[in-house]
């Protein structure tokens, strides 16, 4: 079964040439960068990121979150096919946990996912986070994305 861990470097590495092929247009649609350019990118700015290691010790999955101001979070996620194949239902009862640490400090969450990309979006609404907003054309290619966002049950 999969760990997850405190990334390293090498997961960046390891993870992006075996990208899932919607996550890979996600990153290129919402950044113009290629799917390294923005693990790594990902990996520097975050102060809270992680990687799904497979039973083979390869990256198959990051996650993080990036500081925009207090309690407040931009989450993120990119994963290989793998983690959908072969642990899809391990993966998402323990991205409920994973959730709620990230909800310790960061009780208001948010980010845009591609709508093409739709494991993320079913995903993303199991979890559930809110669907605040349309843009039929946004971010660098000017593609169709929605604005979620979660905010903690306790949170006042």
């Amino acid at each position: 079964m999969p760990e997850v861990r405190d990334t390293i470097i090498d997961d960046v590495f390891q993870l992006a040439p075996i990208l899932r092929e919607e996550d890979r247009e996600e990153v290129k649609a919402l950044s113009g960068n290629e799917p390294l350019e923005s693990l790594i990118a990902g990996y520097l700015m975050c102060a809270y990121c992680k990687s799904i290691i497979s039973d083979e010790g390869v990256c198959i999955g990051m996650f993080g979150v990036g500081h925009v101001e207090e309690g407040v979070g931009r989450v993120w996620f990119l994963m290989a096919e793998e983690l959908i194949e072969k642990h899809r239902i391990r993966f998402a009862r323990e991205s409920r946990m994973w959730l709620k640490d990230v909800h310790k400090a960061y009780p208001l969450l948010y980010n845009f996912v591609y709508k093409h990309n739709e494991v993320h979006v079913r995903w993303l609404k199991w979890l559930g986070f809110s669907f605040i907003k349309y843009f039929p054309e946004f971010g660098a290619g000017r593609e169709p994305f929605y604005h979620f966002v979660k905010l903690e049950n306790n949170y006042v």
